[in-house]
């Protein structure tokens, strides 16, 4: 399930009819817990793992949190209530015990540092955006694979996340952040944009600059990767929404930053009242070798979504009568509507090492 807004879904008779195979659950409260995976993302994780039970299927006649799980589950869990069903999981791995999840990326939320990163063995990234089914339009949030292996395995990354030492809304602001981070990295900004519009990334900047960006976020990690390179360093300060676009995972995650931070709990940024629920990561470009810090292996998946391919269509002569060939029907004005053949998909996934 997903918590999508009601713009994005379609008209409710549409979305029960969806609700049906493995690995989809309707919430009980009836409210925005509706997105069922896609067939072509449970049809690939499936011939890799070989799934025999799921905890969380649609129309459940039993408590998935209570019940003992298979060896090899599939989990596309409530998004209301993510923390209970991923410490189920943790739970199982004692009895050794895999369970694959699709989660929210959400690595400014506390549980996602206290539960998945500790604990999961691998989190693969996809590609392309991820529509579930009976919606429309793509989530607007990034959707990742976390895998929990009965034994746990490490892998050293940049990637990792800040906390915040103060709780309070006052101090979960931009200025706050780049305190920290200057403290942390024992840097002296000369440059400091709390605010940046696109059209700011081609100014000149510092020595040793800070810079929050909300929007042409790839071109400020461009211009970032550029200044690293010509030996100058940034901290950059980006929103985590985009961890759904195309460039997150080649530039954030795997991208040429030395460092990686979630920033947690979510900040407030320039111009607003309340915290980002998005919540932010900050990026360090400089001289000096990559930090490195234990957690899962990051994969980018090769499960990617099937091609929209049209279907062809040609002027024929109007049929005197008789069945049309096989895969073609007739309309009116002698036109054959030839619906294409469906994809075949790769299975696995491309380790970035």
């Amino acid at each position: 399930m997903a918590g999508i807004l009601e713009a994005e879904r379609e008209p409710i008779e549409k979305r029960f009819a969806c609700l049906e195979g493995a690995g989809h659950r309707r919430d009980k409260s009836m409210s925005d817990q509706f997105a069922c995976t896609p067939d072509y993302i449970y049809d690939a994780l499936n011939a890799e793992f070989d799934f025999d039970f799921d905890p969380a299927p649609i129309n459940p006649t039993f408590d998935g949190l209570s019940v003992t799980w298979g060896k090899r589950n599939y989990i596309n869990p409530p998004y209301n209530d993510l923390a209970s069903w991923v410490r189920k999981g943790i739970s199982e791995m004692s009895r050794g015990v895999m369970s694959v999840f699709l989660i929210p990326f959400r690595p400014q939320r506390l549980f996602f540092w206290d539960l998945v990163m500790p604990n999961a063995s691998e989190i693969r990234f996809f590609q392309d955006n991820v529509t579930f089914k009976g919606y429309k339009t793509p989530a607007r949030f990034g959707v990742c694979i976390a895998i929990f292996r009965p034994t746990i395995e490490r892998a050293m990354s940049h990637f990792t996340m800040m906390k915040l030492p103060s709780p309070k809304s006052a101090d979960r602001t931009v200025a706050a952040v780049q305190r920290l981070l200057a403290a942390k990295w024992s840097l002296v900004f000369d440059y400091v944009s709390k605010f940046s519009t696109a059209a700011m990334v081609k100014e000149p900047w510092g020595q040793v600059s800070f810079v929050c960006a909300a929007t042409g976020v790839e071109q400020y990690i461009d211009r970032c990767e550029e200044i690293q390179k010509n030996g100058g360093t940034v901290v950059l300060l980006v929103p985590l929404r985009h961890a759904g676009s195309s460039y997150f995972v080649k530039k954030i995650v795997f991208g040429g930053a030395r460092a990686v931070y979630a920033v947690t709990p979510p900040i407030v940024c320039e111009g607003y009242t309340s915290p980002s629920p998005d919540g932010n990561v900050a990026l360090l470009y400089g001289p000096g070798d990559p930090e490195q810090h234990p957690g899962p292996r990051y994969v980018i998946s090769d499960i990617r979504r099937p091609p929209r391919v049209p279907s062809r269509i040609a002027e024929v002569p109007e049929p005197s009568g008789g069945v049309p060939p096989s895969g073609e029907s007739t309309v009116p004005n002698g036109v054959v509507v030839v619906e294409p053949e469906p994809d075949l998909l790769p299975v696995g996934s491309l380790v970035i090492v």
